[in-house]
């Protein structure tokens, strides 16, 4: 629906992409959000309901992880945009 992206848009989303893939190896997974996503102050983690690390998967699936592998790749990421 969205269509495709200009050279201007794909540019900063892949940018964005390499800011949260910090170990480089052409996915986001929740290892990589630890530098960039603080959790500790999440509400259901301060509750005891949820851990860090699940909070990180949540994370993930509600920004793009089609396939719910924990991960998302440089085609979910695109896709999400």
């Amino acid at each position: 629906v969205r269509g495709k992206l200009n050279a201007q848009r794909q540019a900063m989303v892949d940018k964005a992409f390499l800011k949260f893939d910090a170990d480089g190896n052409g996915r986001i997974e929740a290892a990589d959000l630890k530098g960039v996503y603080n959790t500790t102050h999440h509400p259901k983690v301060i509750s005891g309901e949820m851990t860090e690390d699940e909070v990180f998967l949540e994370f993930l699936q509600n920004f793009g992880d089609k396939n719910k592998d924990g991960r998302i790749d440089r085609q979910e990421w695109n896709d999400y945009y």
